[in-house]
């Protein structure tokens, strides 16, 4: 990655959290820096450039609410066509998030069903491996920088899709 394309990417996240800060509970916004830097890490800049930050916001802050209390074992999915009046953030496109576990082919299994519907896809954001430690009431108490190698953790896998509506 250049330079440039660093420099870029972290005044997004540095947008992005500088809105959490702003809109958030001071514990909420600290736990969703870090989960930012992973759910936007393996997106290329230009499927992020031509959003409008509130909607990156509001995305990553919707998938959050479904990510931050999850028994292990137990998988969320919201699927729907966000509003920026009821949600927060819009997209022309409806949404699918989910929240699993970190597993071999995840992505891949989801991609093969969607084709296999024939619905299109535009966009997949994956976070797999975001490491967190949770509580006992299974909320998100801790996550952990990229990278990080700690055992006593849970690996969770977001995932966020674009569709046709």
């Amino acid at each position: 990655m250049s330079v440039r394309q660093e420099e870029n990417r972290k005044k997004l996240f540095d947008d992005i959290i500088a809105l959490a800060e702003k809109k958030l509970p001071k514990e909420q916004a600290a736990l969703l820096e870090e989960f930012t830097r992973h759910y936007y890490a393996s997106v290329a800049l230009d499927d992020l450039a031509f959003r409008h930050i509130s909607d990156l916001f509001g995305a990553i802050v919707s998938h959050w609410e479904i990510i931050y209390q999850r028994e292990p074992g137990q998988t969320h999915l919201r699927i729907y066509n966000p509003e920026l009046e009821k949600d927060g953030w819009q997209s022309t496109h409806t949404i699918i998030e989910i929240a699993h576990d970190d597993m071999p082919f995840l992505v891949d299994s989801i991609q093969n069903e969607l084709n296999r519907r024939g619905i299109t896809t535009h966009i997949i954001f994956h976070a797999g491996g975001v490491k967190v430690k949770r509580d006992a009431e299974h909320k998100i108490v801790q996550v952990f920088p990229m990278g990080s190698n700690k055992k006593d953790c849970l690996s969770e896998a977001p995932i966020f899709i674009e569709i046709d509506r």
